[in-house]
């Protein structure tokens, strides 16, 4: 009898090591996604608003027509939205957005401009 109880302590002594370390690994990973420091909404608005900006001067420098595009951000998503002249430069404007520091993301909405339409 004695020899059971100790292996049942045994297999319950590595249970509670299993579920432990288990639940110890997500919660070291959420830790590690959060700020430091809270930034506040006005911060953020901020922050959003340079990063459009930002993004537009790159498009522009790398010759990419803004002319008739909306650019937003929000936390890191970039979404362009409009119509640009020729269909390769929205491939393009996807790969230099992607690109710039800051972006988790884009959303592209942009579509060929056609004249007299």
């Amino acid at each position: 009898m004695n020899k059971k109880v100790n292996r049942t302590l045994d297999v319950l002594a590595i249970a509670v090591f299993l579920v432990g370390t288990s639940i110890a690994i997500p919660v070291v990973g959420i830790a590690q996604e959060t700020h430091s420091v809270p930034i506040t909404k006005k911060e953020q608005r901020r922050a959003d608003r340079q990063l459009s900006k930002d993004v537009r001067r790159a498009l522009e420098a790398r010759h990419i027509d803004t002319a008739n595009m909306l650019i937003t951000a929000q936390r890191g998503v970039i979404t362009l939205h409009g119509t640009v002249p020729e269909p390769g430069q929205i491939e393009k404007a996807s790969e230099v957005t992607k690109a710039f520091p800051g972006v988790q993301s884009v959303k592209i909405y942009l579509t060929p401009y056609i004249n007299g339409h």
